[in-house]
């Protein structure tokens, strides 16, 4: 195996996003740094905290066109860090020695801090977007399916009847959970970090606030109340979101994998030309797109393990843990736009067969329907007794191999109350999706008001 899945050429339409790794590369980091070291210049000249001609000059020179990446690249390698090394190059640009000016009065946390929450708002937007694009595939299948009955199941085994459209709102609910709070995710937590050496912004004596206000307003992120050098619960709740996003995901992707069971064949992956194909058996056609989305749920949910380990951060500057974050969080953002844009692809290319669903439905020689039976008769004779009456009936119906509605019409304690009009219609799946095509209209006009 490769010993990166992004770096791999065989390997990284697996787990890769071009449009990630893009907002991720090397060049983009390095010109949010130079574009932060820009506004607090331009913030500090406007406030008086340092000349304007040095303000101007830095913002002039602050392009990354201006850097020498492979130098930057080697010194950072010997600092530990990339701020110091950019800064030593952008201080000797300015003419007339302005670029003493530069980074005046930050640490090297405020502006790789800073950076990062501009990372995370360009991708939690670029999610945020693929996901909206999912729920419209959704809703249109929804629409379509309201009334397209299956079985549902519980414990791997069918349960009572349901409709495929109220089994994609379930998964629709829970991912307008997600959207809705992709706004609130960047305001709080994609925010600025400018607390200086030690979080009190010493540096600047009373005028550090100022400076954090202007900066914000430069840069249009949001400003906290506290500097949060060793609090990552921030990046941690960005995090935890797209661990959730993903582990919905992934609870599709295991669903879609059990319906295309030969065995029961309801729903399937896009038929193309090799897709999903076998080595050696030709009749194969594997649900490759939800592995990768299972895969995506269990991956997300082990960086997102890792990302808590950031909070465990000694006094105020963290001896490590802070580093995890450059590792898991962009790994985390390019799994789950990976997955995302996986499994809209999936639902705008699904095979959907209605009736091997009505065959399935028929399998269990009408046990499916055995609580419709039991609610009916538990109005006559109290529901305990119901379901012990109906139970002994299903039980026959197993041993005999026989239809449970034959079983039923040979008791005559069920006979005496139910007629054999309303025992045949209480064998119809059509009549027994409760409150699921109330709940979809209901959630659907909601949704678009």
């Amino acid at each position: 195996m490769p010993s990166l899945i992004p770096s791999s050429q065989l390997f990284s339409e697996s787990f890769e996003s071009t449009a990630i790794r893009d907002i991720f590369s090397d060049t983009k980091l390095v010109s949010h740094y130079l574009e932060i070291e820009a506004a607090l210049a331009k913030a500090q000249g406007k406030l008086g905290i340092i000349p304007t001609e040095a303000a101007d000059a830095i913002h002039h020179c602050a392009n990354i066109n201006h850097i020498d990446l492979q130098k930057l690249a080697n010194r950072t390698a010997i600092v530990g860090y990339p701020i110091l090394p950019l800064i030593e190059q952008l201080s000797l640009l300015p003419s007339n020695n302005l670029g003493q000016y530069c980074h005046w009065g930050a640490t090297t946390q405020d502006i790789m801090d800073t950076a990062d929450a501009i990372q995370y708002r360009a991708s939690l937007k670029l999610i945020g977007n693929e996901v909206r694009a999912f729920t419209d595939a959704l809703v249109n299948l929804i629409k379509k399916h309201k009334l397209t009955i299956m079985p549902a199941r519980t414990h791997l085994q069918q349960s009572t009847p349901t409709s495929l459209g109220f089994m994609l709102l379930c998964y629709l609910e829970t991912l307008d959970q997600n959207i809705c709070e992709i706004e609130s995710l960047i305001e709080e937590c994609c925010c600025i970090q400018f607390g200086g050496a030690s979080g009190t912004i010493a540096s600047l004596g009373n005028r550090g606030l100022e400076v954090r206000t202007e900066l914000a307003k430069e840069l249009g992120l949001s400003e906290p109340h506290v500097t949060w050098h060793t609090m990552r619960g921030r990046f941690v709740k960005i995090s935890a979101w797209l661990a959730r996003l993903c582990g919905t995901l992934g609870k599709i992707g295991i669903d879609i994998s059990l319906l295309m069971q030969t065995e029961v064949g309801e729903i399937s992956e896009k038929f193309t030309e090799g897709y999903g194909a076998s080595s050696t058996m030709p009749q194969k056609h594997n649900p490759i797109a939800s592995e990768h989305l299972i895969a995506a749920s269990n991956i997300t949910q082990h960086l997102n393990s890792l990302m808590y380990s950031t909070m465990r951060q000694d006094h105020q500057r963290a001896s490590g843990n802070w580093h995890i974050e450059w590792y898991a969080m962009p790994q985390l953002f390019m799994v789950t736009h990976s997955a995302i844009v996986r499994a809209k692809d999936v639902f705008l290319n699904l095979n959907i067969d209605e009736q091997r669903m009505l065959e399935n439905i028929e399998i269990t020689h009408g046990q499916i329907m055995a609580e419709s039976v039991m609610m009916k008769l538990s109005q006559f004779v109290g529901r305990q007794v119901a379901h012990d009456i109906v139970y002994e009936a299903c039980n026959i119906a197993r041993k005999e191999k026989c239809h449970l509605q034959n079983v039923l019409t040979r008791n005559d304690q069920i006979m005496q109350h139910i007629s054999f009009d309303e025992l045949i219609s209480l064998f119809k799946p059509e009549h027994y999706l409760g409150s699921a095509p109330v709940m979809i209209e209901k959630y659907l006009d909601e949704r678009e008001a």
